[in-house]
């Protein structure tokens, strides 16, 4: 609704200004100046809303379709594996230049799209840069699928103090301080894959976002990623490739 009152406010301000200006100086000359500043905001203005809703427009496209995909990629995760669905979350991310975080243009992964259907944990607050967690390392391999496992590499740490997290080495913190640790380790199995490009004729990768699986389960994660790891992938794979199609194909 606020969008709507955006052009009709800058219209009300200039004409505002031109009654104003008129009364000001009798002989009618700022008026005229006036007209002339107000046809060039005017100029200036409507492109950039056009422009403002247009990125907006795309944006919301782009996450229904994650929505719809990763929906799809649940129900035959579930079907194929017979894991109850309240144990499953489903997540897509995109990599997006940041202008207000700092550093400025920085890049991170911004969640797109996201399905659970318990209604608990939360969706986390924690931002998604190069080589943190799962999802970021899925970005630092240059795109590679992966899976983790948090008995296999943080049994030791799902306790920890503060103090005991920051003296951990970098390869265990993944990026994470203690305050995100908390909420990541809700999760003991994580499948991510890629969505990638490849650029011919060098044959260049461009990692573009990812798709995630998380089990709340360790027991589900061990029998079914290790039992069905191609199916798996492959589910999480073809829902990469909608998405990623959503984006490219409104961007």
């Amino acid at each position: 609704m606020r969008k709507k009152w955006i052009l009709p406010g800058v219209l009300g301000l200039l004409q505002g200004g031109a009654v104003f200006g008129s009364w000001w100086f009798e002989d009618g000359s700022s008026l005229f100046w006036l007209s002339v500043g107000s046809l060039c905001v005017l100029t200036a203005v409507i492109p950039i809303l056009a422009a403002v809703n247009g990125v907006r427009a795309h944006r919301a496209q782009v996450q229904s379709d994650a929505q719809i995909a990763l929906l799809a990629a649940l129900t035959e995760v579930v079907d194929q594996t017979g894991v109850s669905s309240q144990k499953l979350g489903l997540h897509a991310y995109l990599v997006r230049r940041m202008i207000f975080r700092w550093p400025p243009w920085e890049k991170e992964q911004v969640r797109v799209g996201r399905v659970r259907v318990a209604g608990s944990p939360p969706a986390s607050t924690i931002v998604w840069t190069l080589g943190k967690g799962a999802v970021g390392r899925c970005w630092a391999q240059r795109g590679r699928a992966l899976a983790y496992r948090r008995a296999d590499e943080h049994s030791q740490y799902v306790s920890c103090t503060e103090e005991e997290w920051n003296g951990a080495p970098n390869s265990i913190r993944m990026g994470f301080n203690h305050q995100e640790w908390e909420t990541a380790k809700r999760y003991p199995g994580i499948v991510v894959v890629p969505m990638s490009v490849q650029h011919k004729p060098m044959d260049r990768y461009e990692y573009q976002g990812c798709v995630s699986l998380d089990f709340l389960k360790d027991e589900d994660f061990v029998r079914v990623y290790m039992n069905r790891q191609q199916q798996i992938e492959k589910i999480l794979l073809d829902a990469a490739k909608s998405i990623q199609s959503s984006f490219r194909g409104s961007s």
